[in-house]
């Protein structure tokens, strides 16, 4: 899980949906690995549809990985075990059937039993209820856990954050991004700013870039894709005459989004590769938004390299 996590923690910084409330209550911290989820159903449950279609969905492939890596790892108990420390794990899925629920439901809980917790809790009278129920609400299932996991990320990065970092990239390009200890400004030009850090053998960047906004057709996947590739070419290798390219073969995939629920940006996810050098890549992931009174458009990315 070593690429995904660095992967994740690259989106949380980048992306940054939204957020948090603190809470005014003190809770205890959530347990569990970062990307796991709690399955809490009984045996016949976990063993009928219901339960191989709740391991299908977390088992998705992560899109735009080198290699294959589940969206979730998974850990299922019976209902008897959910007590004591597994009360307060950090994202649970409880799927309960019984005759005694005639509708069936799915009811979000934040915050139970720890703080930053989310419990999806399903219900249904039978099997084939419980599979609709789940099939319906696959997506936005899905989508709550992995914000949820952005935004612990997102706050335990704002506590150990670099703020003279942070405070350059604001000056140099105009955008907020909670940018963690660790990073060094590895190059930088008049339009981008490249941010590294190497821990053993994973190298993970933070590449901030602008560029003037044409009209809306710059925010297609082709355009995006060609302008990235200009841009990135300050990005080298240890060989020299090496830059970092857009992998072509696997193309990348883009769909909008809505930054903080109102500010509109295109996110861009693929694989980068080493032009003219040693066999070198991995995964990126970067939004693009329109600054309307700069007439521009900019980008902020993050990419991971793993030995």
């Amino acid at each position: 899980m070593k690429v995904l996590q660095e992967y994740i923690l690259l989106a949380a910084v980048i992306l940054q949906y939204s957020c948090q409330t603190p809470s005014t209550a003190v809770l205890p911290p959530v347990s569990g690995r970062s990307g796991e989820v709690l399955v809490v159903a009984d045996k016949e449950c976990w063993e009928n549809h219901a339960g191989a279609l709740i391991r299908q969905m977390m088992s998705t492939p992560y899109p735009q990985l080198p290699q294959f890596e589940p969206v979730f790892d998974i850990v299922p108990i019976p209902e008897s075990s959910f007590t004591d420390f597994l009360l307060q794990h950090r994202n649970v899925m409880i799927a309960e059937v019984s005759e005694n629920y005639q509708e069936a439901s799915m009811v979000i809980e934040r915050d139970r039993y720890a703080d930053s917790q989310i419990i999806v809790r399903l219900r249904a009278a039978d099997d084939s209820s419980m599979t609709r129920l789940l099939e319906a609400n696959r997506d936005s299932i899905l989508m709550l856990f992995e914000v949820a996991e952005i935004n612990r990320i997102t706050a335990a990065n704002r506590a150990h954050r670099d703020i003279n970092l942070s405070d350059k990239v604001r000056a140099r390009h105009g955008i907020s991004l909670i940018i963690p200890e660790g990073y060094n400004i590895a190059g930088e030009d008049s339009l981008l700013t490249w941010l590294k850090q190497e821990t053993g053998a994973v190298i993970t960047g933070i590449v901030i870039y602008e560029y003037p906004y044409t009209g809306t057709g710059v925010l297609n996947l082709s355009s995006l894709v060609t302008r990235r590739d200009m841009m990135v070419r300050l990005i080298h290798g240890e060989v020299p005459g090496s830059y970092m390219a857009t992998e072509k073969e696997f193309s990348p995939e883009i769909r909008d989004l809505m930054l903080h629920g109102q500010q509109p940006v295109t996110e861009m996810r693929g694989l980068w590769r080493m032009e003219n050098g040693i066999s070198m890549g991995g995964p990126f992931i970067g939004v693009s938004m329109v600054d309307t009174s700069r007439d521009r458009i900019v980008t902020a990315e993050g990419f991971v390299f793993a030995a």
